[in-house]
């Protein structure tokens, strides 16, 4: 065999074996990125997110930020299951919703803590605008995001100015929820 096929063959051989690693990273990081932002209680977030007309990507980034997707979680102020909602919310949730079945218990149920939350996210949502200011008003609470929206040396536009956010616990939540976000949009396209 002339030297040259040989070394053809070898070059070959080499570039396969680079392109098969290459493919191989790629799956085993895009393995590992689905396993770290996963979907479950897809057809709970699914139903909600199509009845109350939100994105289910924006809603799986507020159950992992919240919950880890852990149905028992449980904050220290008391908010309770995936979405993390709190007893006060829960009640107003309830009344809104015409619910005279369900406890604060049923938070620690995935289908009716979805349905709340979802709910909730949907009403923040029609109320202050953006996702951006939905997140402001899920962390902080409506009233205070309504504050911030009408205050000009916070928000501008009716946009809440992700830097001018007076309340650092809730501008990392903000910035953590909308990163992940992004990455359950870049991943389940």
């Amino acid at each position: 065999m002339p030297r040259t096929l040989k070394f053809a063959i070898k070059a070959c051989a080499v570039v396969l074996a680079l392109a098969l690693l290459f493919w191989l990273f790629v799956y085993s990081q895009r393995l590992y990125l689905k396993n770290a932002y996963p979907i479950k209680f897809e057809q709970y977030v699914e139903k909600y997110s199509e009845e109350y007309d939100l994105d289910p990507h924006f809603v799986y980034a507020v159950i992992r930020t919240e919950s880890d997707f852990t149905e028992s979680a449980t904050s220290s102020i008391g908010a309770r299951g995936l979405m993390q909602v709190t007893e006060e919310t829960f009640d107003w949730i309830k009344s809104r919703l015409k619910d005279s079945e369900s406890t604060f218990d049923s938070m620690y149920e995935a289908e009716k803590a979805v349905q709340y939350g979802v709910y909730l996210l949907s009403y923040l949502k029609e109320t202050l605008g953006s996702e951006q200011n939905v997140l402001c008003g899920y962390h902080a609470g409506v009233n205070r995001a309504k504050g911030w929206l009408s205050d000009e040396s916070i928000s501008q536009n009716g946009e809440i100015i992700y830097e001018n956010i007076p309340y650092p616990d809730t501008k990392q939540y903000v910035n953590k929820v909308m990163k992940t976000y992004q990455m359950y949009k870049k991943l389940y396209k």
